[in-house]
């Protein structure tokens, strides 16, 4: 009899980050929640996906669910933008949260 398979751990969180893992997508989604000139002028060949894990002060691994960062043109003084896509899909209220998103 083959061994069972595991169950799939958050499978919300984990098809949300499939889905904006495509930097298409993140892109969408963005320029839907952010009606910004500069949003539209992002492209995905300035978009990047740096390292996404970090340590906090107090010396604990922490890891963002999706960093991307915005390299602008060369030309451009502008200094480069990095959005941290935070996935917090709570079934129940968690009073906790304002402190946990300020962990990021």
């Amino acid at each position: 009899m083959p061994p069972e398979e595991p169950s799939l751990h958050y499978p919300h969180d984990k098809g949300y980050k499939f889905l904006l893992s495509s930097k298409q997508a993140f892109l969408d989604l963005l320029r839907s929640f952010v009606p910004q000139d500069w949003v539209r002028q992002i492209d995905e060949a300035h978009l990047f996906r740096p390292d996404k894990s970090y340590i906090l002060q107090d010396f604990k691994d922490k890891e963002a669910d999706l960093v991307y960062l915005f390299k602008r043109a060369e030309e451009d003084d502008q200094p480069e933008v990095i959005f941290y896509i935070l996935m917090e899909l709570q079934s129940t209220v968690d009073y906790q949260m304002p402190y946990r998103l300020l962990l990021y």
